[in-house]
């Protein structure tokens, strides 16, 4: 199956200045990924998975939109990353500053996200934080 870069993504207009909200937020400094899970709880940044709508996202979650280069223009097909059509959400400076942080606070592990991207993941959703959920 070839990729047809014809696919139309729309912004969520709740969701969407939260998330562009929280990268600019974190590249200022002094926050962690705990605080800007906080933040995102805070500011309604709630899951659309069926299973969990309505509840405040994770910040496994939260670590992964830090971490998604989508949010800046690229997506992960056929073992490579592609430019996408549609506009991004930040742009690609505001990202680098984000996983540079990541990088200096010692919490960024995504060295092998070309690996993993697209894959299912067999355990997703079995297992739930406790206090979080």
């Amino acid at each position: 199956m070839e990729w047809d870069n014809k696919a139309t993504l729309i912004l969520d207009p709740v969701r969407g200045p939260i998330i562009q909200h929280l990268f600019e937020a974190f590249s200022k400094g002094g926050h962690t990924t705990k605080t800007i899970w906080l933040l995102a709880k805070q500011l309604g940044l709630c899951s659309k998975m069926k299973k969990r709508k309505g509840i405040p996202v994770s910040k496994n979650t939260v670590y992964d939109i830090l971490t998604n280069p989508f949010y800046y223009g690229l997506i992960y097909y056929d073992g490579k990353w592609i430019k996408h059509q549609y506009e991004p959400l930040i742009d690609k400076e505001l990202f680098e500053r984000v996983q540079s942080i990541l990088t200096q606070n010692g919490t960024h592990n995504r060295n092998n996200v070309d690996e993993n991207a697209g894959k299912l993941y067999i355990f997703r959703g079995l297992i739930h934080c406790k206090e979080c959920g």
